[in-house]
């Protein structure tokens, strides 16, 4: 025991040491002189990170729900040996028991910033990685809990993990000028902008930024791609296993969800300025508890509907990024060029194996009661029913979803909310960019197929489920 708290002591103080020991450490910014911190992989490589450094000012009070404002300045040296805030968004795992239990602060908007090098011993200036996590567009963080740094700093890269705010804090609109929406995605530009800015001073190549994300971080970068705000702020883009044309990634209905949130949250009114007038006055505890079971019921109409809280399309205006549909976007081929990395894995909807048997059951029971939902971009509902029954026979070869051929019901939906959506939006892409693109089937301990608490799901999903 004694050689343990020995060992412990020892480790305690050599890290306190490399903190205090390593005064020029201290990286001045176009903001103030951010303080970081010497760390080591396990290959024992060092390497430098600073953690923590705000991208915007706390998008909290009258600035919930407007676009981000630029970081003010800070006077002496800012401690980044320490990570922000994630924002406001459900834990991982409790999904699983019917409910959500919020985490996080609405002061979230912070940055990463990892490098192999000593900032100020840097000969040649490194390409930079700036990764956006994924998660529904409601979920997920930048910590590195989640998405650690330690493999890319085997590599001479700089890598950049960045928050930006989600759910209903990131995405709620009214359809016009009053909450236009697409917070969360504008936070990313102005984070994006913060490191073209600032990453020389990391020893990081302003001329050399990649952008990437997975999942809905994926569709993000789809949808920068379009956005004229973005353009020249990098020159590659990976996207991993998502796309904005990908229908969980567009909402349709913003206008009626936030009326709906206005209805729980006690407001009655028809207008968008009083609806937001009193919700910019309700405090984020019950702001969140108010949508707990509203998400769960969103979620269960997820395959069909899309999210309740994602990228939307605003009225012309000055802030705006995006005034038309994506598809027509990506189709007129409006898209920056840029050279692109993106793919698939072999199951991507293989998630859905694990949530509650209630959303699982609510589910089929809504494609069987109306299969006409599978059908998008038709108007008349006597189409879309017939051509929802054909869908329904072609996967099942009846005309009945249910529990025993539950697997086929996510070969369909893998199929609709993943395939189809990113071939064709890297189809539009590939016209006018050089287009890459890889299928990840791999097998390993990590993925869904090899956690111990998930039981026969391996029988049920194919390999590669992230």
């Amino acid at each position: 025991m004694h050689n343990y708290l020995s060992v412990v002591l020892v480790s305690v103080l050599f890290s306190i040491s490399a903190i205090d020991l390593d005064e020029n450490l201290q990286v001045e910014t176009k903001n103030g002189i951010v303080q970081g911190l010497r760390e080591q992989t396990q290959s024992g490589r060092m390497f430098y990170s600073f953690s923590g450094i705000p991208f915007a000012q706390p998008p909290i009070g009258d600035l919930r729900w407007r676009s981000p404002k630029p970081s003010t300045n800070w006077e002496g040296v800012l401690d980044a040996t320490h990570e922000g805030s994630c924002c406001v968004a459900p834990q991982e795992d409790s999904v699983k028991y019917i409910q959500f239990i919020f985490k996080g602060s609405e002061d979230c908007l912070y940055l990463n910033i990892f490098t192999p090098e000593h900032p100020k011993l840097v000969t040649s200036l490194l390409p930079v990685y700036i990764f956006i996590h994924g998660g529904g567009y409601f979920a997920g963080c930048s910590s590195r809990l989640l998405y650690g740094p330690e493999n890319f700093m085997e590599h001479d890269v700089i890598l950049v993990t960045i928050n930006y705010r989600l759910g209903v804090f990131g995405f709620l609109s009214t359809e016009d000028l009053e909450c236009s929406g697409n917070w969360g995605i504008k936070d990313q530009i102005l984070a994006i902008k913060w490191i073209k800015d600032n990453i020389r001073s990391f020893g990081g190549d302003d001329g050399r930024i990649t952008v990437g994300g997975q999942s809905s971080g994926a569709a993000s970068v789809n949808l920068l791609l379009l956005v004229p705000q973005a353009r020249g702020l990098f020159q590659n883009a990976i996207m991993q296993s998502g796309s904005i044309l990908c229908p969980w990634s567009n909402q349709t209905d913003s206008r009626e969800i936030a009326f709906t949130l206005g209805i729980l949250m006690g407001i009655e009114t028809n207008s968008s300025k009083e609806l937001m007038r009193q919700l910019r006055l309700v405090d984020q505890k019950r702001l969140t508890k108010s949508i707990e079971q509203f998400l769960i019921l969103q979620l269960a109409r997820m395959p069909v509907k899309g999210l309740p809280f994602t990228p939307v399309v605003e009225q012309p205006h000055e802030d705006a990024i995006l005034t038309n549909y994506t598809y027509d976007l990506l189709r007129a081929g409006n898209d920056f060029h840029v050279p692109v990395l993106a793919g698939i894995t072999n199951f991507e909807i293989g998630y859905i194996e694990i949530l509650p048997n209630l959303i699982k059951q609510f589910l089929i029971t809504l494609l069987n009661i109306s299969p006409g939902i599978m059908v998008r971009n038709i108007n008349s509902l006597a189409d879309k029913y017939a051509i929802g029954k054909r869908i329904q026979h072609f996967f099942t070869g009846s005309n009945h979803f249910s529990e025993d051929n539950f697997t086929v019901v996510m070969q369909y939906l893998n199929d609709d909310e993943y395939y189809w959506p990113i071939q064709k939006g890297l189809t539009y892409i590939s016209r006018k960019n050089p287009v890459y693109f890889y299928l990840f089937s791999y097998e390993g301990n990590m993925g869904l197929t090899g956690l111990e608490s998930i039981t026969n799901i391996t029988e049920k999903v194919a390999k590669g489920t992230c």
